[in-house]
């Protein structure tokens, strides 16, 4: 089962505002002490640490107790203009032994936006560096052609 996060994700192509489903923002089931919700809004909180978002269809570069939150870089797309896998964070807090989710934000697709991600959505890693061991390098490596191009 997947779950879909929900936030106002305004497109930086033709600037129009969606805050529902048709982002398709979506990650694996996030631990939910009952029935997982379908729909993740700021607020949220999940009982987990932020190393088990692996479980989730993510890869974690950065874990443990980083003094701020978590960032989890999570593609989306426009569903006005159709353009694909433009970039989010998803900012959570950890209190106690949970996550909140604090904010779920656009973000430009650039080699900077990467460098300050603790975790990527496994959707990014298979579209630029699928099968490689060292994915990090090469999608970084990847990100930055896009950019010089």
């Amino acid at each position: 089962m997947h779950q879909t996060f929900i936030a106002p994700m305004t497109c930086p192509v033709c600037g129009t505002t969606s805050d529902d489903t048709s982002t398709g923002m979506q990650i694996g089931e996030l631990p939910y002490p009952t029935d997982p919700p379908l729909y993740i809004h700021v607020g949220d909180r999940y009982r987990m640490t932020f190393a088990r978002i692996q479980s989730s269809g993510c890869r974690v570069i950065r874990s443990g107790d980083l003094g701020r939150p978590y960032r989890l870089l999570q593609p989306w797309d426009c569903p006005t203009c159709h353009t694909i896998s433009q970039w989010a964070f998803v900012e959570f807090t950890p209190e106690g032994d949970e996550l909140v989710v604090r904010s779920i934000t656009p973000m430009p697709k650039t080699l900077e936006t990467l460098q300050q991600a603790d975790a990527v959505s496994s959707l990014i890693v298979n579209e630029y560096a699928l099968g490689e061991s060292d994915w990090l390098s090469v999608l970084s490596q990847r990100i930055e052609e896009e950019q010089r191009s």
